[in-house]
C-alpha cells in the first residue's frame, strides 16, 4: 500500500518548518509538538486534555542538544506504519502524526511530553481510539466542553528539562 502525506499533514509538517525557521532552529520533533498545539483540530484538543500547551512546550526550544537528523524519519516510518493499521487509511494527517511522535521515546517532543505530566502512550491510545472509531467518538466535544484530562499522568521519563 502507498502511504502519502495529506493535505492536513502537509500543514502541520509546513507550520513546523516555520516555527523553526522563524526561530533560526534547527528542525525537531519539538517543533512539530508546538505546532500541533497552535493548530485547530483534533491532534490539538488531545494534547490539550493532557495538558500540552504552546506555552509549556517552548521552554524545551531553548535546549541546545541537538536532536539526531534520523529522528523525523523515524517519525515518517511511524505514522506509516499507523496508516498501515487503519482500515481505509492511505493518508498521514495530524492524528497519525501526532501518535507517531508519541510512540518514538527518543525523540524531544517524546520527552518533553513526559516532563509535562503527560503520558505519551495514553496519547497513542487516545489517537488510535479517535481514528479506529474504538475510543470515544464525542472526545473532542467533551474535551472542549469539560477540560477533561483523560489518561494524563504518568511518571515523567528522563529527558530535557525545561529552564527555569
Amino acid at each position: 500500500m502507498i502511504v502519502t502525506l495529506g493535505e492536513e499533514g502537509k500543514q502541520i509538517l509546513q507550520a513546523a518548518m516555520s516555527l523553526a525557521s522563524d526561530r533560526n532552529e534547527r528542525f525537531s520533533s519539538l517543533h512539530l509538538l508546538l505546532a500541533f498545539t497552535q493548530s485547530s483540530g483534533l491532534a490539538r484538543e488531545v494534547l490539550r486534555t493532557n495538558e500540552v500547551a504552546a506555552d509549556r512546550v517552548k521552554p524545551f526550544l531553548r535546549t541546545r542538544e541537538m536532536e539526531p537528523a534520523s529522528t523525523m524519519d523515524r517519525i515518517s516510518e511511524e505514522a506509516k506504519a499507523i496508516v498501515a493499521r487503519i482500515p481505509g487509511s492511505r493518508r498521514i494527517n495530524p492524528l497519525h502524526l501526532l501518535a507517531s511522535v508519541a510512540s518514538v521515546p527518543d525523540t524531544f517532543a517524546y520527552r518533553a511530553m513526559s516532563v509535562m505530566g503527560c503520558n505519551p502512550s495514553m496519547v497513542v491510545a487516545q489517537v488510535l481510539g479517535i481514528l479506529t472509531g474504538t475510543g470515544r467518538r464525542t472526545f473532542h466535544l467533551e474535551a472542549a466542553a469539560d477540560g477533561d484530562r483523560a489518561g494524563a499522568g504518568g511518571a515523567p521519563k528522563q529527558g530535557p528539562r525545561a529552564p527555569d
